[in-house]
């Protein structure tokens, strides 16, 4: 079989496929296809200097797709790539992956219909001079394209504690809160939210904490608690995603904003944010060292956040 153009660098390991059974070469396409690890896809970095044992399995799917051959064989081969790995994709990669550039060697892919299991991944702390003016919210919405995907994650690491109450996270779930909902709801149990480890930036986390059941909807005795002021931090949750939701449509639908007996958070008060953080007023005394260093630093986060 032999290739269009000038790359013709590959001629000899296409003779060599083709020449395979086919058991042969399903066995090859999975070792050169397939890796344990996730393959990570990094807007900044070079895809196959980030995922060196995929190599040759790239080069190969580069030569099926310039080759006058068997294009049941080339969608197989790129079924294999992205039903069979699991994909670490930062956030503002999302286009250039799903279009298929990501990889320099599968323009022109469906990748939409064909990828299984992917992770977005959104560093608190990453300079967002890499971001090239995307937009958060922009990105994830090319997610509800997917589909038929057996896993879809969405993973914030960097700064702020694994369960999402600092301040930095929750104005980040905020923000999110309207589309993570629609892929909740499109996606169903395969869709999950969660925040992770910063161990490395550039690996999976070593440990994750589930924020998935934060946009489930509370009931009342939820929201009872919330306004007594004796709710955990999951009903806390719950009730606030459910506020922002609903601060999301009426502003969507130029409404007015929720009244008292809609059952949702109110925005929060200076005394209010501060018991969130440092619980009931009984035990402020025994914290109030804690007091300066929360704040002038926070104070005006706190107000915006709410």
């Amino acid at each position: 079989m032999a290739l269009e153009g000038k790359e013709t660098v590959n001629d000899s390991m296409i003779s060599y496929f083709f020449s395979l059974t086919e058991d042969e070469r399903s066995c090859l396409l999975n070792q050169l296809l397939i890796q344990q690890e996730p393959v990570i896809v990094y807007p900044s970095f070079h895809f196959l200097g980030m995922n060196t044992h995929l190599k040759y399995g790239m080069q190969l799917l580069k030569g099926l797709a310039l080759c006058k051959g068997d294009s049941k064989l080339l969608r197989d081969a790129r079924e294999r790539f992205y039903g069979g790995n699991e994909f670490l994709v930062w956030w503002h990669g999302l286009g250039d992956f799903l279009s298929g550039v990501s990889t320099d060697a599968i323009e022109n892919c469906p990748v939409d219909r064909i990828v299984r299991n992917v992770t977005v991944r959104y560093d608190m702390g990453e300079d967002k001079k890499y971001w090239l003016g995307k937009d958060l919210v922009t990105e994830l919405e090319r997610l509800l394209c997917l589909e038929n995907p057996k896993r879809l994650s969405i993973e914030i690491i960097g700064e702020g504690n694994l369960d999402g109450s600092d301040i930095k996270t929750q104005q980040l779930l905020k923000d999110a809160c309207f589309i993570v909902n629609q892929l909740k709801a499109h996606f169903g149990a395969r869709f999950e939210i969660r925040k992770g480890s910063r161990d490395s930036t550039l690996l999976p986390s070593r440990h994750v904490y589930p924020l998935t059941s934060y946009w489930d909807e509370p009931d009342d005795l939820m929201r009872q608690k919330v306004r007594i002021g004796v709710a955990n931090n999951e009903e806390n949750m719950r009730v606030q995603v459910e506020s922002w939701l609903h601060e999301k449509r009426t502003i969507a639908e130029g409404t007015k904003e929720p009244t008292e007996d809609q059952g949702m958070v109110e925005p929060w008060e200076s005394d209010d944010a501060i018991e969130a953080i440092l619980g009931s007023p009984e035990n402020w005394l025994d914290q109030w060292l804690f007091l300066p260093s929360i704040l002038p630093q926070e104070s005006l986060e706190l107000e915006a956040l709410f």
